[in-house]
């Protein structure tokens, strides 16, 4: 008699877990990058397109910069909320703080 009872509540938790949560999954067939767009699209490009030269064997490290040669990364002093971007030819740290808190918030 305990076996069946066992079995009862066995079989009952699957059949809920069926048709409760599992439905609730969802996998997108997509790429993750047809989701994003502006800044985190380019960056998601340019991610996948150096992690691809690494895996053919083309590229030896998995560090990348990014730089603005496509000018997509630009944000004037005034968008930054900086009074200056450039201190005796190099970026303020005031700037480079900026910059890196743009990119947080811009970035998904």
């Amino acid at each position: 008699m305990k076996a069946i009872v066992k079995r009862l509540i066995c079989a009952t938790i699957l059949l809920v877990l069926t048709f409760c949560i599992v439905p609730t999954l969802h996998i997108s067939a997509a790429p993750a990058g047809d989701r994003l767009d502006g800044l985190s699209d380019t960056v998601y490009d340019f991610l996948i397109m150096n992690i691809k030269e690494v895996a053919a064997g083309n590229q030896a490290s998995t560090q990348f910069s990014i730089n603005d040669s496509n000018g997509i990364i630009k944000w004037s002093k005034e968008e930054l909320g900086v009074s200056s971007t450039i201190l005796e030819n190099q970026i303020s740290s005031e700037a480079r703080y900026a910059v890196s808190e743009m990119l947080k918030q811009t970035l998904d």
